[in-house]
């Protein structure tokens, strides 16, 4: 009693903390513009408990089951954005070891596996990309569950589908392959930069990993370069990064995360804590909007608490004018709900939260309307957005 009685407390003043921070509306001077318009979307932590890879195997949609209400919106972006979190290693087990012989398409907590060492079967990166998703990061702190051997594994699981990635190496190509990739759309090229704050104490002997303050100078440098190819558009980075279940940014994320807007970053999209923190408008010295989200929070993840399965969608509109520099137009976002009543979905909450919030948990209200304005959520159709972005920018 004593113990759960601390538990709310601690939550109560996390929900204090942000509020104290209000829900300003983000408005952006290209919201008018009549160039390009490239919208881009990003969700949070893909995070797969044992509930989730059981129900993955059990459904004829496999891991899609998990976002499938959210396909319509994903597959309407022009790029989307997730994070991996966790190896997909085929039969492997912990340790780096690997198992004779193939255990199949199960979750048996020996090959495939959950807490403390995520290890995921192949078919889930089929059908992140049959879900519409262009790009995915692979650093972050599970990035070695298996172990060196994992890193590899995750990597070949992902080029054999050709679903790109961002943030790892692979043993075989050494320290000649890049850090970043690139994706395409509208004859438009983005790159991104994905970097992790450490690997779970794991030694990283290859340097497989790219991480975020240990190798700053590199993580600056290489959006810097980036940057300034004439050949790229923009520069999106996707750090891992923060406190645990903190819905508060800290110093360290909000340095860095304007570190890498000056650097040339166009937005910085965060994840890690597994609960969503604030999202910002800053503006670089020589005068140029950038955009930071904290935090999205869990994607999907057999977290319970309310704090944990709420999280957010974010949409960014990038605009400019043939042979220009992708600039952004303006930001929305979806707010989701893991929700757990019939097996475990995310769920798009956009009409419930505004016709009907009271029906939803008063915590999961109370997070997005502290930290994100209801101007900004995203709307029906793309036209109202960019309609919205350019009155919000007048």
């Amino acid at each position: 009693m004593k113990t759960q009685k601390l538990v709310s407390l601690f939550l109560a003043a996390q929900f204090i903390t942000a509020s104290a921070f209000s829900a300003e509306v983000l408005k952006f001077k290209q919201g008018c513009s009549s160039g390009d318009d490239i919208r881009i979307i990003g969700v949070g932590d893909i995070l797969l408990h044992g509930s989730l890879q059981t129900q993955a195997t059990k459904s004829k949609s496999r891991f899609k089951s998990l976002w499938s209400s959210l396909l319509p919106v994903i597959n309407e972006a022009d790029l989307a954005y997730a994070n991996l979190e966790g190896a997909v290693a085929e039969n492997v087990l912990r340790g780096g070891k690997e198992h004779e012989g193939d255990v199949g398409f199960t979750y048996d907590n020996q090959v495939y596996t959950a807490y403390p060492a995520f290890n995921y079967h192949d078919n889930l990166v089929s059908d992140i990309k049959d879900s519409g998703f262009d790009v995915v990061s692979t650093a972050n702190n599970h990035s070695f569950d298996r172990e060196s051997i994992g890193v590899d594994k995750t990597i070949q699981a992902l080029q054999a589908v050709g679903l790109p990635y961002t943030g790892t190496k692979t043993t075989a190509f050494g320290s000649d392959e890049k850090w970043h990739t690139v994706t395409e759309t509208k004859n438009r090229r983005i790159a991104w930069l994905a970097c992790t704050y450490e690997t779970n104490g794991r030694r990283d002997k290859l340097k497989q990993v790219l991480l975020c303050f240990d190798q700053k100078a590199l993580v600056l440098k290489t959006i810097s370069d980036l940057a300034k190819d004439p050949s790229i558009d923009a520069v999106i980075v996707t750090p891992h990064w923060g406190a645990e279940y903190q819905l508060q940014h800290n110093s360290q994320q909000s340095k860095l995360g304007r570190e890498m807007l000056e650097a040339g970053a166009v937005a910085v999209i965060g994840t890690h804590p597994h609960v969503v923190q604030p999202w910002e408008k800053y503006t670089t010295k020589s005068g140029r909007e950038g955009f930071i989200a904290y935090s999205t929070g869990n994607f999907v993840a057999g977290q319970s608490p309310i704090e944990k399965r709420t999280s957010l969608m974010v949409s960014l509109s990038l605009t400019a004018r043939a042979g220009e520099k992708l600039e952004i137009r303006g930001v929305e976002f979806v707010p989701l709900l893991i929700d757990r009543s019939r097996g475990i979905q995310s769920k798009d909450m956009r009409q419930a939260y505004l016709n009907t919030p009271e029906k939803i948990a008063p915590e999961a209200v109370k997070i997005w309307s502290d930290n994100y304005s209801k101007e900004n959520i995203m709307k029906p159709t793309r036209n109202e957005s960019l309609e919205s972005m350019c009155d919000l920018s007048k």
